[in-house]
C-alpha cells in the first residue's frame, strides 16, 4: 500500500535560519562561525562558494523573537491604540491601581486607601492638562517617593508635603510649568 506523504517546502520556501559550522580554509586552518541560510544543504553550498571545505554545519538552536512571540503587538492599529488608551484613562481616573488591575488581584494592602490614592496624586503632580502629565507625575512620585522611603519612616508626611506644595505651586502640574518655559522660550526666539 503506498502511503501519501505531505508536501515537502522547498529551501527557497523556507525563512533563514542560523547555522553553526566548522570548516577548513584553503591553508588548512579550522574555521567556526555561523551563517544564516535556508538549510542545511545551502549553508555548505555557500561556505564551499566562500573557499571553505564544511567539516560540520548544525542548525543553531533559534531564541524566539518578539515579533514571534507577539505578532499582534507589530500589527497594532491606531484604532486599537485609541481604545486602550480610553480604557487605561477610565482605569486610572477610577482610582484603581494598575497592578491590582492587570493581575486580576486586590489583596488588603493594595486596596488601602493611600495605595489607590498614587494615581491620582501622580497625576495631580504631571498634571491633567495633557496626555503625558500622568506619565510624567508617576515618573515623579516614585522618584520621590522611593528617595524620602530612604531617609525617614515618616515618608507619608514628608510626600503629603511635598504633593500639597507641588499641586498648590503648579496648578497644572510640573509639566505645565515645563511647557510655558518652552512656550516662552519659543516665543522669544520667533520675535528675535
Amino acid at each position: 500500500m503506498a502511503t501519501v506523504s505531505a508536501p515537502q517546502k522547498k529551501a527557497t520556501d523556507r525563512k533563514p535560519a542560523a547555522y553553526r559550522y566548522l570548516a577548513t580554509n584553503s591553508q588548512g586552518r579550522q574555521i567556526k562561525g555561523t551563517i544564516k541560510a535556508a538549510g542545511e544543504i545551502e549553508a555548505e553550498r555557500l561556505l564551499i562558494n566562500k573557499g571553505y571545505s564544511p567539516i560540520n554545519v548544525e542548525l543553531v538552536p533559534s531564541m524566539l523573537s518578539w515579533e514571534e512571540a507577539l505578532p499582534s503587538l507589530f500589527r497594532i492599529k491606531p484604532k486599537d491604540v485609541i481604545i486602550f488608551s480610553r480604557q487605561l484613562a477610565t482605569l486610572l481616573k477610577s482610582g484603581i491601581s494598575l497592578l491590582p488591575a492587570l493581575e486580576n488581584t486586590v489583596t488588603p494592602p493594595v486596596a488601602h486607601w493611600s495605595t489607590s490614592a498614587d494615581p491620582v496624586l501622580a497625576t495631580l503632580m504631571g498634571g491633567v492638562q495633557s496626555f503625558a502629565g500622568p506619565i510624567v507625575g508617576a515618573f515623579l512620585f516614585f522618584m520621590i517617593k522611593d528617595i524620602i522611603v530612604r531617609f525617614t519612616e515618616y515618608w507619608l508626611i514628608c510626600l503629603g508635603v511635598i504633593v500639597v506644595v507641588l499641586v498648590m505651586g503648579f496648578r497644572g502640574g510640573v509639566l505645565s510649568l515645563v511647557e510655558g518655559r518652552w512656550r516662552t522660550r519659543r516665543r522669544v526666539e520667533v520675535e528675535s
